[in-house]
């Protein structure tokens, strides 16, 4: 469940908006008549614990860069099947050699379907995720790069974490980092 404020005067009022007993909930605003962004809102007040049960192989598509070839690499992966609600997709990024590694990937419904291609997978391994949901993630998208600021120094993530984010719907995203055993 997400919540939209509009209009709040400081980023208190935004952090205050969130309802006892609403998991993975995320205040989102921007006030284009005070300047006002996420750059500096805590998003630590609204971080949630969530356990992956089980670990996800995906396959996926490597971006040329980060973050412009971002979008290019989503768009290859999804042009080889139509979008299905049943399937995971996410995106996965780390630092390597100074800069970001990023992956548009996704599980397969059918065994083989994205594999015949060739695809590289990896695996998203099961375990305790600190994360951030960001709602209507297209109408403010460096309000991920911001959540992931916030949560890879969280103390006691696990140092070989993937950022995930596993997309939810075509609106909405799951900011993850993985926590150590």
């Amino acid at each position: 469940m997400f919540v939209t404020c509009l209009y709040a005067k400081s980023y208190r009022e935004i952090s205050e908006c969130a309802f006892p007993g609403l998991n993975l909930l995320l205040c989102y605003f921007y006030n284009v008549h005070s300047g006002n962004d996420l750059r500096s809102f805590n998003f630590t007040d609204i971080m949630e614990q969530f356990t992956l049960t089980e670990d996800i192989r995906v396959y996926y598509i490597q971006a040329v860069s980060f973050p412009e070839g971002v979008v290019a690499a989503h768009e290859k992966l999804h042009a080889m099947y139509p979008f299905d609600t049943a399937r995971r997709c996410f995106g996965v990024s780390r630092p390597e050699h100074g800069k970001i590694d990023y992956k548009a990937a996704a599980e397969e419904l059918v065994p083989g379907e994205y594999a015949k291609h060739g695809l590289p997978s990896l695996i998203i391994r099961k375990g305790t995720y600190q994360c951030i949901a960001i709602k209507d993630f297209r109408k403010n998208i460096p309000a991920i790069s911001y959540a992931f600021t916030d949560l890879i120094v969280q103390k006691g993530i696990d140092p070989q974490t993937y950022c995930v984010e596993w997309y939810q719907g075509m609106n909405d995203v799951l900011c993850m980092v993985r926590m150590m055993d």
